[in-house]
């Protein structure tokens, strides 16, 4: 029978366990090795006949294949248009909670505008209290320590506002940065040492 002593020592060990294991929980699938989990896509598009713009979201990705592409660790999104409709803006976002060890994020950025003095694409991390946004369009390396612990959203998109479709942003190696941290597995290894050491002693 486990005493009171026992289950303080490992409630505390396996609790650190699991703060160890989630200090890093945040944005998920960021290399993209699970297609699309985790993300959400929206696109708006012009109607020719009734003149008017409607937008879809989520998990729309099967829906409009030929505006998101995976290759590799890498996303395309590209404006288009058919006979009946002009799919002028596609975006993809993610909204999540940052770890509390943030300290980077890095990125690729790469546009291709058929009018970059009239066509539009962003890439940024979105504060989801205050609206504040850090620019990422540029890609590299990003210190967002500061927000660290807020709830944000990871968003990027293309927009065609000259009506010559095939305007696209590439979004690729993504990886974030944390400050160093025990492995996942120290919380655990202690808790399992204080439970043996315990029954060694016949606590």
């Amino acid at each position: 029978m486990i005493t009171g002593k026992r289950q303080w020592i490992l409630g505390a060990g396996l609790l650190l366990a699991l703060n160890t294991q989630t200090a890093s929980a945040g944005l998920m699938n960021t290399d993209f090795s699970s297609g699309y989990s985790g993300w959400s896509g929206e696109v708006i598009s012009y109607n020719y006949l009734s003149g008017m713009d409607s937008t879809e979201t989520g998990n729309i990705f099967n829906q409009f294949g030929d505006n998101f592409l995976l290759s590799g660790n890498e996303v395309t999104l590209t404006t288009s248009s058919d006979a009946m409709n002009d799919y002028w803006s596609v975006s993809m976002f993610q909204e999540a909670t940052l770890a509390e060890d943030i300290q980077t994020l890095a990125l690729t950025v790469e546009a291709s505008l058929t009018d970059p003095a009239a066509d539009f694409f962003y890439v940024q991390l979105r504060d989801l209290t205050t609206d504040n946004v850090i620019d990422l369009s540029a890609g590299g390396l990003f210190d967002i320590s500061t927000w660290a612990g807020q709830s944000v959203s990871f968003e990027f998109g293309v927009m065609d506002f000259d009506f010559i479709p095939a305007d696209s942003i590439a979004v690729g190696d993504i990886s974030l940065g944390y400050a160093s941290v025990p492995a996942p597995a120290t919380g655990l290894l202690l808790a399992l040492g204080a439970l043996i050491s315990l029954r060694r002693k016949g606590c």
